[in-house]
């Protein structure tokens, strides 16, 4: 039987690698490893070959441009029996396969993006391992033969983002061990979340006036060092050359001890409650929000078919609100009594612009309190009000209004005494109405009934500001 060129090559090449021994590499470079599996189906045993990786590749000192980057060296595998190198590749820990050249150079972005996805921004050397494929052709016929696993070294580019920070200024006397106000990054490592943030309240004077807020951002390693009256050079700031900055966003600097850091200064004339702090560490930004809060915000809800607004009342302005009203079904809240930018509805349970579920509350009437800046809503049943003070004899004696929904008040006719009264709610001291009959306010002072006999009282029972009451005696 007579066979054709290409068989009698195929044959050829098999026997030559049944037979050949491989060949052993030295010590510093290791060897190709056999047998070799074909793309082509041909087997072949090579000569001496070795590759080593590259001690450190400092992301941080590759120049802008770059478009590749050395990670190995290699000796690539003698040419035997026709067959050559044409082309390789690199395996990176079994993850990422890439195009490498001879000179053992790989597509840098490539790298980059892998070694950040791998180790995140992180600046700490990392090992990476590998190794390489070597492909080999005689022209028609290609086969490939891997290299011993190598490691090399990279150090991802970013900056050094501790674990945690804190608020460091006029609201905490300057006090470098006070940890009461911490930034949050939702729980993530620095590199997987840089972005940290913060609600500070507005600091004030002990007169309750407003005060400048000068502040930096206190890093954990300075919480828990040793610096002394020093600590300020160490501490975050705005990139300024000033020693203060009243910019509401710009750059960060972060101190090296060689000097005080600027601060952060929001002046008492912003008028603001609280102050909203952003900080990406990654991008060495900052932003920050003065929280002004209004003293009224607004429930609105299926109780009235959508239409009648309930109010709620802030005594500080500090974003706790407290109203009073009756609710049935869902309700949500606003801002603006007669508008509906800005509504707060239910996201996983908290208040929020971007929810998408309306609050539900079964028919009653309620205290309804609000906090902004912790995004929750707090309903407590109101069971019953009553009226109580000297008017019935004793303090502890209460007389029960009546709720009249067709007029959404409370009302009573009883035979009251002279003397002091004031409305509650729950028989509790918690929650109750006084001061005078067009203008009651929570914990206001008594009321005063002049001289005994029978009283028809209604009570407009809401929050300060729209709480009122009349009372008519109807006779002895």
């Amino acid at each position: 039987m007579k066979h054709s060129p290409i068989t009698r090559r195929l044959a050829q090449s098999l026997l030559i690698a049944a037979a050949a021994l491989p060949a052993a590499c030295g010590e510093d470079n290791g060897s190709w490893t056999d047998p070799m599996a074909l793309q082509s189906e041909t087997a072949l045993t090579l000569g001496k070959c070795g590759v080593q990786g590259t001690k450190l590749i400092d992301f941080s000192q590759i120049p802008d441009g770059t478009r590749q980057v050395k990670v190995c060296s290699l000796t690539p595998p003698a040419p035997s029996r026709g067959f050559s190198p044409s082309r390789y590749d690199i395996f990176i820990e079994n993850r990422l396969q890439a195009p490498l050249t001879a000179e053992g150079m790989m597509d840098y972005q490539t790298l980059r993006a892998f070694a950040i996805d791998t180790f995140t921004l992180r600046p700490s050397e990392r090992m990476l391992s590998a190794y390489v494929r070597a492909y080999l052709t005689d022209g028609s016929l290609t086969t490939h033969t891997d290299s011993p696993s190598f490691t090399f070294g990279v150090r991802p580019e970013g900056p050094l983002i501790e674990t945690a920070y804190y608020y460091v200024g006029t609201y905490t006397g300057w006090n470098s061990a006070d940890e009461s106000l911490p930034m949050s990054n939702g729980g993530a490592g620095p590199y997987d979340n840089p972005v940290f943030t913060i609600t500070v309240p507005a600091p004030r004077h002990q007169n309750g006036e407003r005060a400048d807020n000068a502040f930096c951002l206190m890093p954990v390693s300075v919480l828990s060092g040793d610096y002394g009256s020093d600590f300020r050079n160490y501490l975050v700031g705005p990139a300024t050359d000033e020693p203060q900055s009243t910019a509401l966003t710009g750059s960060i600097t972060v101190g090296q001890g060689d000097g005080p850091v600027p601060q952060f200064l929001q002046p008492a004339a912003d008028g603001a409650s609280y102050y909203r702090i952003t900080v990406d560490f990654l991008q060495r930004l900052y932003a920050i929000e003065p929280v002004i809060f209004s003293p009224y915000i607004y429930e609105i809800g299926a109780e009235s078919q959508w239409l009648v607004p309930q109010p709620l009342y802030s005594s500080k302005n500090d974003g706790v609100y407290r109203g009073f009203g009756w609710l049935g079904g869902g309700f949500r809240l606003r801002p603006q009594a007669d508008s509906s930018e800005g509504e707060w509805r239910m996201a996983d349970g908290r208040l929020s612009t971007e929810g998408t579920a309306d609050f539900q509350a079964e028919p009653g009437y309620y205290m309804i309190e609000v906090n902004l800046m912790q995004a929750v809503c707090n309903l407590t049943p109101i069971r019953q009000v009553s009226v109580t003070g000297s008017v019935n004899g004793y303090w502890d004696t209460y007389t029960e209004m009546t709720y009249q929904p067709a007029t959404a008040t409370w009302e009573l006719t009883a035979l009251l005494d002279y003397g002091e009264l004031v409305f509650c709610a729950n028989h509790s001291q918690d929650i109750i109405w006084g001061g005078s009959p067009d203008a009651l306010i929570q914990r206001g002072p008594s009321l005063w009934i002049d001289e005994p006999g029978r009283y028809h009282i209604t009570l407009h029972a809401l929050c300060d500001g729209f709480a009122r009451c009349e009372i008519v005696r109807l006779g002895d």
